[in-house]
């Protein structure tokens, strides 16, 4: 499920024109794989936890947007280098110093705003 819809995302500063639901679901599909699917697990629509969820959703939709033009741009960035640890995928790049998970460059507060979902999904044997 996309955590932010066209709405949402032109409210916030977004161009309807730079909006598709399959780079809002990818974005989403991001923010599941960082907090362990945290929104679902512990059922947080509607909370103020998820308004971090849609921000960092459309952060890291306006960062891929304005640095590389879009989704296609984004996933075929040819600049990152990135060092697998496990399960994870955490680097930098050459290039003023992103943060990178599982290979896709993020807004650098991305992490930061999801950081108490995070906390949530990183608790086990719920």
């Amino acid at each position: 499920m996309a955590y932010v819809d066209l709405t949402y995302y032109t409210d916030n500063g977004g161009k309807a024109e730079d909006y598709s639901s399959a780079f809002a679901q990818r974005v989403s599909d991001l923010v599941d794989s960082v907090t362990f699917l945290a929104v679902q697990r512990f059922n947080l629509e509607g909370t103020m936890l998820f308004d971090r969820v849609k921000k960092a959703v459309l952060a890291q939709m306006l960062f891929v947007v304005s640095e590389y033009g879009g989704q296609a741009g984004w996933e075929s960035d040819e600049q990152m280098k990135s060092e697998n640890m496990g399960n994870y995928s955490y680097t930098r790049n050459e290039q003023g110093g992103r943060g990178v998970y599982d290979g896709l460059a993020l807004v650098p507060n991305f992490l930061s705003i999801l950081a108490p979902v995070i906390a949530i999904g990183r608790q086990v044997g719920c």
